[in-house]
């Protein structure tokens, strides 16, 4: 069962090396183009995203990159923790 008392709350995202080579093949033929330009991301930098569904241990995030529209992924089914993957509550 969802757990819907996070759902839409920030919390501070650390970008794994999956996600960075995800982001960088999502914006790489947008920033060709010149549509946008995406700041390059880094494992461990530390993004805001938003709880898009709580299942208490873990959650579906949308982490937002320094960049232009379409500068985002989709996290799925992340713990709660410190390390590369995983989310803390925004201060």
């Amino acid at each position: 069962m969802t757990n819907t008392s996070r759902l839409g709350q920030i919390v501070h995202y650390k970008l794994s090396e999956h996600d960075v080579q995800q982001a960088n093949q999502l914006v790489a033929p947008l920033n060709a183009a010149g549509w946008q330009n995406l700041n390059k991301p880094h494992p461990g930098d530390v993004c805001p995203a938003m709880i898009l569904r709580d299942f208490g241990t873990s959650a579906n995030l949308k982490v937002f990159l320094d960049g232009g529209q379409g500068a985002e992924l989709w996290a799925t089914s992340c713990p709660e923790g410190d390390g590369e993957g995983n989310w803390v509550p925004a201060p």
